[in-house]
């Protein structure tokens, strides 16, 4: 099974928590693209400018289950 969702689905307020250590930060006007790991998985997030997170941090990130989207791991079709 494959995970996914889109980076601006990830919320800093509402949903399961998931602690992720930042590697980049791309700062794209009022909003920043952080990239990071959370143990072996790559995640990309876009937050706000004021979040305010820093390269090395461990910053947590929100997700509401119903903006995930699962795969088939051999197909790559949706679930």
């Amino acid at each position: 099974m494959i995970v996914g969702i889109r980076p601006a689905d990830f919320s800093l307020t509402v949903g399961s928590e998931i602690p992720i250590l930042i590697d980049v930060i791309e700062p794209m006007g009022n909003e920043l693209y952080i990239y990071g790991r959370c143990g072996s998985m790559m995640l990309v997030a876009r937050v706000p400018e004021d979040a305010a997170p820093k390269v090395g941090q461990t910053f947590v990130l929100k997700v509401n289950p119903e903006k995930l989207y699962i795969f088939d791991e051999k197909t790559e079709k949706a679930i």
